[in-house]
């Protein structure tokens, strides 16, 4: 009876690793998958006469706008900042970061303008001299 006992409970106990071994595997799988940033409802891109590459895709959330930037090419040196421009002539920051040695960043930001309302996007060296602008065509 005892010795029954045992192996049922070991039969129980493999079962339960095998569904938690089955369960970490398809996390591990599905994880990628599931956790993506949205996809950019408009993406916008320019190419400066030094070789800067920037673009940026534009998220729309209920709270205003998702910024996620791709820059190759960027200054190597000091601090850079993303403005948004609003067509009702507002500016807002929506992200700074330090420049990468690689010239390479990939950045989120946010603004609490719609979509709708921003004209334009730019990057601003840490002196607030404008590097590269974007405008964004009107609705």
């Amino acid at each position: 009876m005892a010795a029954r006992r045992r192996k049922s409970r070991r039969r129980w106990a493999a079962l339960v690793g095998a569904v938690a071994a089955a369960c970490l595997g398809l996390g591990i799988l599905a994880g990628p998958v599931l956790n993506q940033p949205p996809k950019p409802d408009a993406s916008y891109s320019v190419q400066t006469d030094n070789g800067l590459q920037l673009t940026v895709g534009l998220v729309r959330k209920a709270w205003g706008t998702e910024l996620q930037l791709e820059g190759r090419s960027m200054p190597a040196q000091g601090t850079m900042y993303l403005w948004v421009k609003g067509r009702d002539g507002t500016e807002e920051m929506a992200c700074g970061w330090t420049a990468t040695s690689s010239g390479h960043i990939k950045v989120t930001g946010a603004t609490p303008v719609q979509l709708a309302g921003i004209s334009g996007v730019e990057l601003r060296d840490d002196n607030q001299k404008t590097v590269a602008v974007i405008s964004v065509p009107g609705s």
